[in-house]
C-alpha cells in the first residue's frame, strides 16, 4: 500500500497493476486515487467502472463495491455498496443512484 500511495499519479499503468495486487477482485476501468488505506485489501471486490476518490478514510471490512460506483473522499466503507451509486461519509452510505 505504501508503494502504491507513493506512485506518480500520471503512471496509470503501474497504478492499475498495483491496485489489482492490493485488492482481491477488480473489474475493468477502475480508478483508485491516492492515498488509499485498507485493512483487508485481498478481500475487497471493486466493480467495473468504479472510482474510489482520495481518502484519508479506510475500507475497514471486505465489502463488495458494485459496478459504476463512486466512493467519496474521506469515506469509511464498512459494508457493501451497490452498483450504480454514489456513496460517501463516515460510515459510508449511498447518497444517490446514478
Amino acid at each position: 500500500m505504501r508503494v502504491y500511495n507513493s506512485l506518480p499519479a500520471e503512471n496509470m499503468e503501474l497504478r492499475d497493476q498495483m491496485v489489482r495486487m492490493l485488492l482481491g477482485d477488480c473489474g475493468g476501468n477502475v480508478r483508485v486515487n491516492q492515498p488509499i488505506y485498507v485493512d483487508y485489501g485481498c478481500n475487497i471486490s471493486l466493480g467495473t467502472g468504479s472510482l474510489i476518490n482520495k481518502t484519508p478514510g479506510r475500507i475497514t471490512v471486505p465489502p463488495p463495491i458494485g459496478d459504476n460506483t463512486i466512493i467519496g473522499a474521506g469515506s469509511v466503507v464498512t459494508h457493501a455498496i451497490p452498483a450504480d451509486s454514489v456513496a460517501c461519509g463516515n460510515p459510508c452510505i449511498v447518497r444517490k443512484a446514478v
